[in-house]
């Protein structure tokens, strides 16, 4: 027997496809649970039916607990409501499962309603409500104005709140961290290289014998220049002694030792011949002499370019200068729009220095990186809007208000003088502030008042405002010319204020 799974949307027709691709006497017809195939019961009668008609016996198998009464109301043939084809009896077993599928709802009849009058009723709805749309009401006043400028001085502080009575404009700190690396030439130089090496033999002209020790100076002086050798060894050279081969011309006969000597530094000028006449350094040359016994050799030098202090400071103080140039700008990076930073008010402090090379290393360049914690003084531009207000206000005649629309306002800083102070932490600064004196005239008032007004009552209330010049008005009906008042929707009345 052979078992066919089919999916949960599988209805009658794709089955019967199924089963008609089975070459066998026998399907096992496992069905899902949910499948369409259990909204009616004669969905299965039907597979059973036409699988007859294959030559095939087909058997029901399933997990779906309403499914499972289906197949046994055809597996068992008989029950309250029989498997039988006939009429009844396969009116109940639909009614049966329809009613555990889905609720029955009765039937409403609805009245009948006149199409045309309904049309026309909306139609005329939705003319006056685009008529509505298209309503208008622009009111221009002309006002008096009078020009204000004022220039005050104002301390900016960090953590302190704003004073009018002080001119105290609230301040506090910005900070961010700026990383500078700049390149310089080394100008430190050192001599590299071999010594000379050879030998010397020291004379002793006195009549004791003399103990010299490692390390002791010899010099070999040639066109006004001293060059140093050192003795590698102790040593001790004899006395002087006396010839008295003839007896009335006795010769006096130094005392002599040989020693091996290096040059005290690098450098060809070093490689003297054999026989050259030396000093012996703090001693007299009347009591101890010295000479060359063989020519030194070996002595070479070349010039390095090397990291002197002042080359690492030098590039330090580069990026000092670097570092005012960007303060302001890495600070900036930092201030929102709602904020200003007060020019030159940034402080730096050193976090870490570090140079690529130490004083004394051989290189061409030098680099240094410095990192500093950039600190500025930034305030508020509301803030200043609103202390300027507080601080003018006794220039504002009554009746009127500062312009809100014309108004410039210019900030100088004073700098770090004897009467001024410019730091992160505080600053004074000169502002200037250039406006205008206007009525105090409340757009969002008269849009109230006007709001459902005739047009005569509309006018009244526009010539009834205080300090004003003239007004223009102007009603838009939109498609019926019979409308003559102003709309009651705020948003369909303009109203401009505009001084002379």
């Amino acid at each position: 027997m052979t078992r066919l799974t089919l999916e949960i949307f599988d209805d009658i027709v794709s089955t019967l496809t199924k089963l008609q691709n089975i070459n066998d006497s026998g399907v096992e017809l496992e069905i899902p649970e949910g499948s369409i195939l259990f909204e009616n019961v004669l969905n299965l009668k039907l597979i059973r039916k036409h699988a007859d008609k294959y030559g095939v016996v087909v058997h029901f198998v399933t997990t779906d607990p309403a499914g499972n009464i289906l197949v046994e109301m055809i597996e068992e043939g008989a029950g309250k409501f029989g498997t039988d084809t006939k009429e009844v009896g396969e009116k109940n077993i639909e009614t049966f499962v329809t009613t555990r599928r889905r609720l029955v709802f009765p039937k409403i009849k609805l009245p009948k309603v006149q199409v045309v009058p309904v049309v026309i009723a909306l139609l005329i709805v939705a003319f006056f409500a685009f008529n509505q749309s298209k309503r208008e009401a622009i009111a221009k006043i002309i006002i008096n104005s009078q020009p204000l400028t004022r220039s005050i001085t104002v301390k900016v502080k960090a953590n302190t709140p704003s004073d009018a009575t002080a001119k105290i404009l609230a301040g506090t700190n910005v900070k961010n961290t700026l990383e500078i690396t700049k390149e310089g030439t080394t100008t430190g130089t050192k001599l590299v290289g071999d010594k000379a090496k050879g030998k010397i033999k020291i004379f002793n002209k006195t009549d004791a014998d003399k103990e010299f020790k490692k390390g002791q100076i010899v010099v070999y002086s040639s066109n006004n220049k001293d060059y140093e050798f050192t003795i590698n060894d102790g040593l001790t050279v004899p006395k002087a002694t006396e010839d008295i081969t003839d007896p009335l011309n006795p010769i006096a006969v130094y005392g002599e030792a040989e020693i091996g000597a290096t040059a005290s530094i690098v450098g060809a000028d070093y490689n003297i011949g054999s026989g050259k006449t030396l000093s012996v350094d703090d001693y007299k040359k009347a009591d101890f002499s010295a000479a060359s016994s063989e020519e030194f050799k070996d002595g070479k030098s070349e010039t390095k370019k090397i990291v002197a202090e002042i080359d690492i400071k030098k590039v330090s103080s580069d990026i000092d200068v670097e570092i005012a140039k960007q303060s302001s700008q890495s600070l900036s990076q930092k201030v929102a729009n709602s904020q200003a930073l007060i020019s030159q008010s940034a402080k730096s402090t050193l976090v870490k220095e570090t140079p690529n090379h130490k004083v004394g290393d051989e290189t061409d360049k030098v680099t240094v990186t410095r990192v500093v914690e950039v600190e500025g003084l930034v305030y508020m531009k509301d803030e200043l809007d609103r202390l300027l207000d507080a601080l003018v206000k006794e220039f504002v005649p009554q009746g009127y208000v500062l312009s809100s629309k014309d108004r410039q306002i210019n900030v100088e800083v004073l700098g770090n003088t004897d009467n001024s102070v410019l730091s992160s932490i505080e600053a004074d600064i000169q502002v200037t502030l250039k406006t205008f004196v206007v009525p105090d005239i409340s757009e969002d008032n008269i849009k109230k008042q006007l709001a459902g007004k005739s047009t005569d009552e509309a006018k009244k209330i526009l010539g009834s405002i205080q300090n004003i010049k003239t007004y223009e008005f102007k009603l838009i009906r939109g498609l019926l010319p019979f409308f003559n008042t102003v709309p009651e929707k705020l948003d369909k009345i303009k109203v401009e204020i505009v001084k002379e």
